[in-house]
């Protein structure tokens, strides 16, 4: 699978009372945007072309004066002469989801369609995949965009709407062909305020729903488990949940997920019975839904909390047995030693993490850290080399940085593209001994007593000097 998620936040901004022409009422297209309690809803849809490697973007609104000759749309680019209208169209790109630091596009290529029967106008334009940010799990290519769409009127006097975009395509590598497209939006108007209902996400004990925990269940790989969105403005809770979709997200994670069941038939919220797909140690479950009673420019979104454990785990130790740490004679780690070897301080030596669950057999392991701990050390180690180019192990190289009695070496790792986290230890190590000799110090930690021993002859002599 190929799963491309493009966020995009289309900023949508109309200005009031400016004319272009003394003959055009600027109001006419103005209030096209609605009102606070009737506020314009843009939609859309995102396609991905394959032979192209790029992504359209498709935004769509119903034209309340469809078929009024001077009125009709919006911007020149509904095929308006530049003297009928007041606004103006323009694309912004941003780096990151604050959109902040951003860039117009000023060579966009943007094309409108029209949808007589429903009256709708359609703005579309396309994206190089290439330009999206990217991130690649298993068999999937997480793309993202950020983007602003802008309407406003030319003399640029103030911001009428704001709506946020997020788009998501699932392609099917091999072929190449789009299997799943996700579209959700939100308005953020400056004028009228408008804010999301009020709502929330609740484990249930079982489908019915009747009785609800108060915290997560233990959940393992394959399990089924429900949770319920349930509305709390109660202004609003006589309205259904239509369109739910969940999204299980985590540390480079953004999968759809498929629910068993979908019970939506109580107004005010929606009933989930879903499966743990994936093994992933710190998980969001999102789910989104829309409102029907009315055009949706908020959805119902909401987020909890959980993991999805390995199959072989258990309440009491849901991560046990998941690697071991291993000494090795070298670099290649092909043979293992049978026993703890000799340690000086600056001695460099090499230890092997290797997965031991079979549910990560076919995974690389990344984000490799080193810890040295004993009675006063807490140490993050820095290794010379880490290689992890092989499947279910890494190979750590590293120096003896401390001289140190009754030590451990803590290696923690995680499942690349996962969140999921390993970690393993090593039996204590009698000592690490000081440079050409071969006892180990008296104390926990010989440099620290060496160098307390010495700042007390040192206050002596510093005494002696001032009687």
């Amino acid at each position: 699978m190929k799963e491309i998620i493009v966020f995009i936040q289309f900023i949508v901004i109309a200005i009031s009372q400016s004319q272009s022409n003394d003959q055009i009422d600027c109001n006419k297209y103005l209030s096209k945007f609605g009102t606070k309690e009737s506020p314009l809803a843009f939609s859309g849809d995102a396609i991905y072309f394959q032979e192209f490697n790029e992504v359209q973007i498709n935004v769509k609104y119903t034209d309340i004066l469809f078929d009024d000759p001077l009125y009709f749309g919006l911007v020149q680019e509904d095929g308006k002469q530049p003297e009928t209208t007041c606004l103006k169209l323009k694309v912004l790109s941003f780096t990151d989801t604050h959109h902040q630091s951003s860039k117009q596009l000023s060579d966009l290529k943007i094309t409108t369609s029209n949808n007589t029967i429903n009256k709708w106008r359609q703005y579309q334009f396309k994206i190089p995949a290439s330009e999206l940010q990217s991130n690649i799990i298993d068999n999937n290519i997480i793309y993202n965009g950020f983007y602003s769409f802008i309407m406003e009127t030319k003399n640029q006097e103030a911001i009428k709407h704001e709506f946020n975009f997020d788009f998501t395509l699932t392609v099917n590598l091999p072929s190449q062909i789009q299997i799943d497209t996700s579209f959700k939006f939100q308005l953020k108007d400056q004028l009228t305020n408008i804010n999301p209902p009020q709502s929330k996400l609740l484990w249930c004990s079982n489908i019915t729903c009747q009785s609800v925990l108060n915290e997560s269940p233990f959940i393992r790989l394959n399990d089924t488990f429900v949770i319920k969105q349930v509305i709390i403005d109660s202004g609003i809770t006589n309205q259904y949940l239509n369109n739910t979709q969940v999204w299980y997200i985590g540390y480079g994670l953004n999968k759809k997920a498929t629910p068993i069941q979908i019970i939506n038939t109580t107004p005010g919220q929606v009933i989930l019975e879903l499966k743990a797909e994936i093994v992933w140690q710190k998980i969001s479950i999102n789910v989104t839904s829309s409102l029907s009673g009315s055009p949706s420019i908020n959805n119902v979104e909401n987020i909890i909390e959980t993991s999805f454990k390995p199959l072989d785990s258990s309440p009491e130790y849901p991560y046990q047995n998941d690697s071991v740490i291993r000494w090795c004679s070298d670099i290649s780690c092909q043979t293992f030693l049978d026993e703890i070897p000799n340690l000086h301080l600056n001695d460099q030596f090499i230890i092997q993490q290797a997965v031991i669950n079979k549910d990560y057999d076919d995974f690389f392991i990344s984000d490799t850290e080193v810890w040295l701990i004993g009675t006063g050390l807490n140490k993050k180690a820095q290794p010379i080399r880490v290689i992890n180019n092989v499947q279910k192990q890494v190979i750590i190289e590293l120096k003896a940085e401390v001289i140190w009695t009754n030590l451990t070496i803590k290696v923690t790792s995680y499942i690349k593209d996962s969140s999921q986290q390993i970690s393993g230890e090593i039996n204590q190590i009698q000592c690490i001994k000081p440079e050409g000799q071969e006892t180990c110090g008296t104390y926990e930690c010989e440099e620290c007593y060496n160098y307390q021993f010495t700042a007390f002859l040192n206050m002596i002599l510093l005494f002696l000097l001032n009687i």
